[in-house]
């Protein structure tokens, strides 16, 4: 990852008892989004002790491309896949500034 990177930063409170059904949702829609330009990865993590938060990164090549997903016809039906499990949700965008790689 190299700086200029955009990242979005979703939290997301499920449903409980729907974590297993939640996270095969978004691995179906992850492969799509991956397969975007200007998309550079997802990931998925579950809080710690928190069985029922979610949190989704996903970096892009930089604004532009995240937000042309963002306003496009596949991220509407993604978030309506997703809305069955969600019960809250926030999202927090930036720009990589500097990386220190090991």
């Amino acid at each position: 990852m190299s700086e200029g990177v955009f990242r979005a930063v979703l939290r997301m409170e499920i449903r409980p008892g729907t974590g297993a059904e939640f996270e095969r949702t978004w691995a179906e829609i992850a492969r799509s989004i991956s397969a975007r330009p200007a998309n550079l990865g997802q990931w998925l993590l579950r809080e710690s002790g928190g069985a029922d938060v979610y949190y989704v990164l996903t970096d892009w090549t930089d604004e532009a491309g995240f937000r042309e997903f963002e306003l496009s016809e596949p991220h509407v039906r993604n978030r309506e896949l997703l809305g069955r499990y969600r019960r809250a949700g926030s999202m927090e965008t930036m720009t990589l500034v500097r990386r220190a790689a090991p």
